[in-house]
């Protein structure tokens, strides 16, 4: 007021001049301490009303964008200085939103990246190295330079341009391959060189990939096929023209049936063709073993050749395996035997080790059709009875001297299995509630579980026990010998006694005849290699051990597993699995079968495992045992809680299980839930598997040929997996070196039609790549480029998008996302709502084109990307669709990308080869989702 003009002052009136003369004078000091106030305040209070408000950091998104536009431009160094400004401001803001945090985040990798390069840059110019990408070199004037830059549309590459001055050399490389150069002397110019860095879409450098090697999984099946095809060799190199080299062919025949037998069985372990019984040599050794004569050892001897020739139970070799398998009925002394005929005059003295042996043989026959005396097997079953110890073990002879013995218990325990087929098994036909087991047999494997005594190796000859703990665990079925994976732990101990010839051997034991020979070396390798290839056969089914009656039919599935293993002319095992263990533990066969009477009580944590089993591609097969109602009853509740989101049906009868090995007629009743791909539980409401426990092959063969059915079903028909290949992978232990971000799209339908495939999946991802691969699940509402480069839909079912959910799906790839779309198993009614839906009402002006196998998704010419020019469909695919199905196309919409395969990629991502997908096969299936996700973080360039 002081200060204004005269004419203002004097035009006012005059109390009011005087009242502000008044308050000039008397208020000075209060005006003074407003002022201060004001200026403490003031500054305060503007900085807080200027702050944006909780859960608005529009500034923070701003800053982060224009940090991305500089790292676009090429211009790293002044990026790196607006990240450092975006966590300043970061830092200063209460940031609770988990959106912005995942992209502060984000922006920390990328910062932490452009550090790296340009520390990297500024070590390559301390070694006067220079790093040319798609050089251009144009001699031209500093003032020239901008203006070509400016007249230059964007490039592919960034474009180095030289003033004139400076010495180049003409350089000759692929335009996607960086050169490196080294000048020893560079010559510098008269005035500094201008480099123009062409804008351009620049996407930040991924670390290179590096395979992971999982932890803690013991012996691999890989490792014991080596092993076997090791000790193979070492066997094979022992024969000439079919006959043992050196002194030893004529004078221990029955070292000859070991050494054959074993190499027959390696025949049907591994693929080597000179192992197979139609191969020249082993044909020459089987011929010369026919007709050898044997002396010494002869119950040894005539055993062990009884089983050789019946593996393939030549026509030719029919006749001495009837001769042997006849001397062995009458030398046997109540069911027991000795080494010979001989001394008739005591026919009370046996020894348990030639016992086992004995019934071997007569086994042997038995099982390719020979007549055996049932009063033979209540003999050999009396005997072993009879000579049990308290302990539940057996000794080597009747005076029990030196009391039980791993070998001679494990010898005990398999010849009650043996007897109980012939002689038990059909009591357990009908019945139910029975105990599985007679109390002689429940005895012995009882001592056999207890502690680690199915490990106690401590023999003089380790191959033979191990051969008797093979011999016990295929006929149990069991899995666990008390805590204890019996093959597994055994097998590493046998693979890691391995010598470096192949062979096997035990030094500690007592030498027999011809020092030196070898002889000890044959024997150790024969029993080692028959431990590890006939435990190694891949596993027709599981069967679930339960507190109650799970083994009311205690040899239906080895029943059914010798049933297919001889018409598919491929040896089968089956397990029985304690319910106690972990899910992962049952994933070495596709099928758990839970059969009883009565309703189990299962736990929720039981029934979780039971669950996890199917997610992650197993079937799961139940029974009625005697068409018991009850059961039938408790399965539809237990599916009520393992898939709550299903309905059961009865199985079609134009389904493949009817007809895909065998045609089945008539054809049983079977109910079954399916998730539109495959089946995920099959119920027999009948009785089926007292065909099996009966062993009704010629009156019920369609019993078992609709088993065989089953397993080709779960398995497929291409290579079987053996006893430790399993599809479960564990997850990896070392830190990754890189995140990549995938999207799984929920919407209204069936989504997730294999909730285990990713999960799995993003543990292969891992090991192939070192990458960590973070999985969210989103709305369609949630599409964000920026957020998640990688969106994958599947589905079985129909799928309509509405107008709203396409406009938002449209957005997301025009603005650089790409949409990874699949039909799960190859479904016909999902795969048609995206062809013939989806893709021209959304994307009706995208640019579609097939994916050849030059494109990089196929070509594979990245980093960690494999090569799959030759696609690789499976045997069911091929047959329904033929060999040039499959093609997979891509749709361009502005920046982004829709990737489309109207055949299975999900179900692949399981591992499993489950007969009814139409699809990829799982190896190519998980390369190519791989590639996917590596040419996208690479920036997608086609």
């Amino acid at each position: 007021a002081e200060a204004a003009p005269t004419s203002a002052a004097t035009s006012a009136p005059a109390k009011d001049r005087a009242r502000v003369l008044q308050f000039g004078s008397a208020g000075a000091w209060g005006v003074g301490i407003v002022l201060v106030t004001l200026a403490i305040v003031l500054p305060f209070a503007i900085a807080q009303l200027s702050r944006p408000a909780k859960g608005d950091y529009a500034d923070l998104l701003a800053q982060q964008r224009k940090a991305e536009s500089l790292v676009a431009a090429g211009d790293l160094a002044r990026a790196r200085e607006a990240y450092g400004d975006l966590f300043n401001n970061a830092n200063a803001q209460r940031v609770d939103d988990p959106m912005v945090l995942e992209r502060l985040a984000k922006a920390k990798a990328d910062e932490k990246r452009i550090a790296g390069i340009l520390a990297e840059q500024a070590r390559r110019r301390e070694q006067r190295v220079e790093v040319v990408i798609r050089p251009k070199v144009v001699a031209t004037t500093a003032a020239a330079v901008a203006k070509e830059a400016a007249a230059k549309e964007p490039a592919t590459g960034p474009a180095i341009v030289v003033a004139k001055g400076v010495e180049s050399a003409p350089i000759s490389a692929p335009a996607t391959q960086p050169i490196v150069r080294s000048e020893a002397k560079p010559v510098m110019p008269a005035t500094m060189p201008v480099v123009v860095m062409v804008p351009r879409a620049v996407t930040l450098p991924r670390p290179p990939t590096r395979h992971l090697k999982p932890e803690g999984e013991g012996i691999t099946d890989q490792e014991i096929g080596e092993a076997i095809q090791r000790g193979a060799n070492y066997l094979l190199n022992q024969f000439n023209n079919g006959r043992l080299v050196g002194d030893n062919m004529g004078r221990d025949p029955g070292l000859n049936a070991l050494c054959v037998y074993a190499l027959l069985q390696c025949g049907q372990a591994v693929a080597d063709e000179r192992l197979n019984g139609r191969a020249k040599g082993m044909k020459a050794m089987l011929d010369n073993l026919r007709n050898s004569k044997m002396e010494g050892y002869e119950t040894y001897g005539r055993a062990i050749r009884a089983g050789a020739l019946a593996v393939y139970n030549r026509a030719e070799d029919r006749e001495a395996l009837k001769a042997d398998v006849q001397w062995l009925l009458n030398a046997t002394r109540s069911g027991a035997y000795t080494y010979g005929e001989g001394n008739r005059t005591n026919p009370g003295l046996w020894y348990n080790s030639n016992s086992k042996y004995g019934w071997l043989g007569v086994w042997s026959g038995a099982e390719v059709g020979m007549e055996v005396p049932r009063g033979y097997w209540s003999q050999v079953q009396n005997h072993w009875y009879e000579c049990q110890l308290d302990s539940g073990e057996w000794a080597y002879s009747r005076s029990g001297h030196g009391g039980g013995t791993l070998s001679m218990s494990v010898a005990g325990i398999a010849s009650l299995f043996v007897t109980h087929d012939y002689l038990d098994a059909p009591q357990f036909g009908t019945v139910v509630g029975r105990e599985p087991f007679s109390r002689p047999l429940a005895r012995g494997l009882a001592w056999l579980e207890q502690g680690d005594n199915c490990l106690q190796l401590t023999s003089g000859w380790p191959g033979y026990n191990l051969y008797g703990i093979e011999r016990v665990g295929l006929a149990s079925g069991f899995k666990y010998l008390g805590t204890h994976d019996w093959y597994r732990e055994l097998a590493s101990r046998v693979v890691g006694a391995q010598g470096e010839d192949g062979s096997w051997s035990n030094r500690g034991a007592m030498r027999l005849r011809w020092q030196g020979s070898g002889r000890e070396e044959m024997i150790e390798t024969s029993y080692s290699l028959l431990f590890l290839t006939r435990g190694r056969h891949p596993i027709l089914m599981n069967k679930l051990r339960f507190a109650g009656a799970w083994a009311n039919r205690p040899r239906d599935v080895a029943n059914l597993a010798r049933f297919a293993s001889r018409e598919l002319e491929r040896p089968l095992n089956w397990q029985v699995i304690p319910i106690e263990r972990e899910w992962t533990d049952w994933m070495d066969s596709p099928i758990l079968y839970l059969a009883s009477h009565t309703a189990p009580k299962l736990s929720e944590g039981e029934i979780a495992k039971l669950r996890r089993f199917i997610d992650a591609g197993g079937i799961l097969l139940t029974q009625a045992d005697g068409g018991s109602e009850s059961f039938n009853h408790f399965v539809l509740e237990l599916s009520r809680k393992l898939l709550p989101n299903f309905e059961w049906t009865d199985l079609p009868l134009d389904h493949e299980i009817y007809s895909l090995n065998y045609r089945i007629e008539p054809r049983p009743k079977l109910r079954c839930i399916s998730n539109g791909a495959r089946i995920l539980m099959l119920h027999s409401p009948a009785d089926l598997a007292q065909y099996w426990q009966l062993r009704s092959e010629k009156t019920q063969r369609s019993a078992f040929e609709l088993g065989v059915n089953l397993f080709i079903y779960a398995a497929g028909k291409a290579d079987l997996r053996n006893r430790l290949s399993s599809t479960y992978l564990p997850a990896p232990q070392q830190e990754p070196s890189h995140h990549v971000r995938l999207g799984r799209l929920k919407y209204g339908g069936l989504w997730d039609p294999e909730p285990g495939a990713y999960g799995r999946f993003a543990r292969w991802f891992a090991y192939q790549t070192g990458y960590e691969l973070d999985l969210t699940t989103i709305a369609v509402a949630e599409l964000d480029a920026g957020r998640f480069p990688v969106v994958h839909i599947t589905g079985t079912a129909p799928w309509t998008p509405s107008e709203a959910e396409g406009a938002v799906m449209r957005r997301y790839v025009s603005e650089g996302g790409v949409l990874l779309i699949d039909a799960c198993g190859g479904a016909w009614p999902f795969g048609q709502s995206i062809s013939n839906g989806l893709l021209p009402r959304v994307f009706s002006d995208a640019k579609m084109s097939v994916v050849g196998s030059e494109h990089p998704l196929l070509a594979g010419n990245g980093d960690g990307m494999d090569n799959l020019a030759r696609p690789q469909l499976r045997a069911y695919t091929e047959q329904k669709l033929g060999k040039s199905a499959g093609r997979i196309e891509m749709y361009s919409l502005g920046r982004g990308r829709i990737i489309y395969s109207s055949i299975d990629l999900t179900s692949g991502l399981l591992g499993t080869n489950t007969w009814s997908i139409l699809g990829h096969r799982p190896g190519w299936a998980q390369s190519f989702v791989k590639n996917v996700l590596l040419w996208v973080g690479d920036g997608a360039v086609d």
